[in-house]
């Protein structure tokens, strides 16, 4: 089969596809065995730039464990992990959490200068020095947001316990032991004796105002 124009035909078997490649960038994925392809889809195509298409791979026809029984064959090298294919048969090479790179080719863990571009010549699955610097600073932003929420927390018990204190204290000096024996001596008659609060006070005498003391005031 030629493409439009005359272009060239270059047929590649994979899984089941077959390639056509042009002789600029122009290629097109058909399934082997589809019944709907038609040579006026090349027609179509001239005007757009784009198709979608989905592209799935696995290595050999063996699960992850059956692989690595296999250590001459298998090919994910260090500081990767195995993941079985979920499509087919076959598994594939990913980097663990931390690292960078192409699990398929060998080198290990590099630092972040040496590392190569994940490529042919690259050095396989390489430390992410921006991952570690991601966890430390949201580590730290944790830390710090712990350790004010918990000093906030320790600084209103103390000041409620302070307040507390004061308060007995202020009592007991102005006589509030006291007034507490007095009004217990009452609780059996028929008088009742009410307390107010400091609040309750200062807001009945206008801000404790001169005008408003007994027999001052009009």
């Amino acid at each position: 089969m030629k493409g439009p124009g005359g272009r060239g035909e270059v047929e590649v078997a994979v899984s089941g596809v077959v390639v056509f490649i042009g002789l600029k960038e122009d290629f097109v994925l058909v399934e082997e065995d589809s019944s709907e392809f038609y040579t006026d889809y090349f027609i179509k195509l001239q005007k757009r730039r784009t198709v979608p298409t989905v592209l799935d791979w696995a290595v050999g026809n063996l699960t992850c464990e059956e692989a690595k029984n296999n250590l001459t064959s298998y090919v994910c090298q260090e500081n990767s992990v195995c993941i079985d294919s979920q499509n087919g048969p076959g598994y594939l090479c990913g980097c663990l959490e931390g690292y960078v790179g192409n699990a398929y080719l060998k080198g290990g863990s590099k630092t972040r200068k040496h590392q190569g571009d994940g490529r042919k010549g690259g050095s396989g699955c390489v430390s992410n020095l921006q991952h570690v610097v991601n966890e430390i600073v949201i580590g730290t932003g944790i830390g710090l947001v712990l350790l004010l929420t918990g000093s906030g927390w320790l600084y209103h018990i103390f000041r409620k316990r302070k307040r507390a204190s004061r308060s007995a204290r202020y009592f007991k000096r102005n006589g509030g032991l006291m007034l507490e024996q007095q009004i217990s001596k009452m609780e059996g008659s028929s008088e009742r004796v009410k307390i107010f609060t400091a609040r309750e006070l200062k807001k009945a005498t206008e801000n404790f105002h001169d005008s408003r003391i007994i027999g001052r005031g009009g």
